[in-house]
């Protein structure tokens, strides 16, 4: 429930901080938050573990509806059109991360506990 939480706040500042202001266009770090907000993906696939969180990027269309049109020297879609068609790739990431967990949990050998 807390990664849900946390990805859901760090969503909501992707939209709203760098999609729709256009904060660090054209500049080398865009890449770098990208990358970043993308192994998020990941870290919350392999936090939670659970399949249905797989689902969990979809939230982002709606939430990017008010956020309108980007602030950019370009003639941008809306912001909610980019995130949809961004979602298809948080999607996969994110099962990517339930699945690396799940493979974890079931080939890694169980540690000894010293209690």
């Amino acid at each position: 429930m807390a990664a849900s939480a946390a990805y859901l706040a760090l969503a909501a500042a992707w939209v709203h901080l760098f999609l729709d202001s256009g904060f660090l266009e054209g500049d080398d770090l865009w890449w770098l938050v990208t990358a970043g907000f993308a192994l998020a993906h990941v870290a919350l696939g392999f936090a939670v573990r659970h399949w249905p969180v797989v689902l969990l990027p979809l939230v982002l269309v709606p939430l990017a509806i008010p956020a309108g049109y980007p602030q950019s020297m370009f003639e941008p879609p809306p912001v909610w059109w980019t995130q949809a068609m961004l979602v298809q790739f948080e999607v996969a990431l994110v099962a990517l991360g339930v699945g690396a967990r799940t493979l974890v949990e079931r080939w890694l050998p169980q540690l000894p506990t010293t209690s």
